[in-house]
């Protein structure tokens, strides 16, 4: 079984992201989806996020009794959950680069699926105090008086190189 370890930082970082997805998906079925693709023109994209991931290495691992309880409290996903959260962004960047005007019935079926996985899966792996900071994420159609986090206060350390690293293999 694959199994890809991630920091800590990189899994707030990804529960935050998932957050704002969320809550902006949500907020859009009341504005044009146009203002939604607008707001993330200029934010981190889930196309940035997938690069992202596919530079992050995993371990083969069997799972034997000795090592299941192990195996619940490390920081990681299993191959299963990080291909899904990775599909889960494909699908979002495919409507973000669509020409919808509206919110439909399938967006709001990938916001559920998005607040299900980052609250089950990733939300499992975060301290209280982590999760109580995710909760200010900024997001699109925001309360405008309502103190927010930016989501750069997550970024992990080497987002940037590992986007320049995906670019530069890419390119060749």
């Amino acid at each position: 079984m694959k199994y890809y370890l991630l920091n800590n930082k990189q899994i707030i970082f990804f529960y935050a992201f998932s957050r704002q997805i969320d809550l902006s998906l949500d907020r859009t079925r009341w504005t044009s989806f146009k203002n939604l693709q607008y707001y993330y023109s200029d934010k981190v994209s889930p196309e940035h996020i997938i690069k992202y991931l596919n530079n992050i290495s995993y371990e083969e691992k069997s799972i034997t009794r000795i090592n299941k309880f192990k195996f619940l409290f490390k920081k990681g996903l299993r191959e299963e959950e990080f291909e899904y959260f990775k599909n889960l962004l494909l699908l979002f960047d495919k409507f973000l680069k669509s020409n919808e005007i509206n919110y439909t019935i399938q967006m709001e079926k990938l916001r559920i699926d998005i607040a299900v996985f980052y609250n089950n899966v990733l939300g499992s792996k975060i301290s209280r105090k982590d999760l109580k900071r995710t909760m200010k994420i900024e997001h699109y159609y925001q309360n405008p008086l309502i103190q927010t986090i930016e989501l750069k206060e997550f970024v992990p350390d080497n987002f940037e190189d590992n986007l320049l690293l995906s670019s530069r293999i890419n390119s060749y």
